[in-house]
């Protein structure tokens, strides 16, 4: 048999071919499956959730910080002020008075004779500024009508409704507490 270039025998040309194996050719598969698609979106759904939730947690934590710091900054600088004031003139010391739920005042106290000073009610008190508090914090309802006195010279520090100042989370889920000692040191 004469066999020409390219030719291949079939049996119809009267040569007996031998059967071929299949070629399974591997499938293309492109994409993702439905319940892939579903699970991805699913899972995606619950991180969202979660981090919004924790989010806005976190801002109130941020919150609240910022209203501590702020509150602390106030009691010091009235610390501070009461002790440069010790000679000058009829201001015998300044003090920070819880006004309402949102917020609070520096203020200074007058007298003829720092001495006689042993209280708020003792003195001319003058409004310095007034601050008010971020929003989603409050001050807790113990702490409101008190305040904090510092008179030169040492200073003396007298309190008015309890050393400690409470602030909350406008939800009441998170707290923080600013102290003032008798000797007028403030922890937070």
């Amino acid at each position: 048999m004469i066999r020409e270039r390219g030719f291949t025998p079939t049996p119809e040309r009267g040569v007996a071919a031998e059967p071929q194996p299949k070629k399974s050719t591997p499938r293309l598969v492109l994409g993702f499956t439905l319940i892939e698609i579903i699970i991805t979106v699913a899972i995606t759904a619950l991180l969202a959730g979660t981090l919004i939730t924790y989010n806005a947690t976190g801002r109130a934590q941020v919150a609240l910080s910022v209203e501590r710091a702020k509150l602390v900054q106030v009691i010091l600088r009235a610390k501070s002020l009461t002790i440069g004031t010790f000679g000058n003139g009829s201001v015998c010391g300044y003090g920070v008075r819880i006004d309402s739920a949102s917020q609070y005042t520096l203020f200074s106290c007058s007298a003829a004779d720092c001495e006689t000073v042993f209280g708020v009610g003792s003195c001319g008190v003058s409004d310095v500024t007034t601050y008010s508090v971020e929003r989603g914090v409050v001050i807790g309802s113990g702490s409101i009508g008190g305040s904090v006195l510092f008179v030169a010279p040492d200073p003396r520090t007298m309190t008015m409704g309890g050393g400690t100042i409470a602030l909350l989370t406008a939800d009441g889920r998170s707290s923080a507490q600013v102290t003032i000692s008798s000797g007028g040191q403030v922890s937070y």
